[in-house]
């Protein structure tokens, strides 16, 4: 979100969660509202992340991942080619909008 206005990266996809941002604040202020399975984040939980080798080694700016603890290392995880790949053979991927990432009005 930091670079939001450059549409260079460091804009995160994610599943599981939902928040909302505000482009007009500064970065690092922009995040308004952020929930975790419908409730609240709570900055004093530990939370569990997938994510790719780029961003695990801190790439875009997520150098915060590489505190974390490595459960399933990226050599012995599966694919994500592979995961679309399976996904793919029980039928087309219907790409749709649910919301989970929305700008402050």
């Amino acid at each position: 979100l930091s670079q939001h206005e450059r549409t260079a990266g460091r804009f995160p996809q994610v599943s599981g969660l939902r928040y909302v941002f505000d482009p007009k604040r500064p970065a690092g202020s922009r995040l308004t509202s952020v929930t975790v399975g419908g409730k609240p984040l709570d900055p004093a939980a530990r939370y569990s992340v997938a994510t790719f080798e780029f961003l695990m080694g801190g790439g875009d700016g997520y150098t915060m991942l590489q505190q974390g603890k490595v459960l399933v290392a990226p050599m012995y995880g599966p694919m994500d080619s592979d995961l679309i790949l399976e996904r793919l053979k029980s039928g087309p991927i219907a790409p749709a909008v649910d919301g989970r990432i929305q700008v402050a009005q």
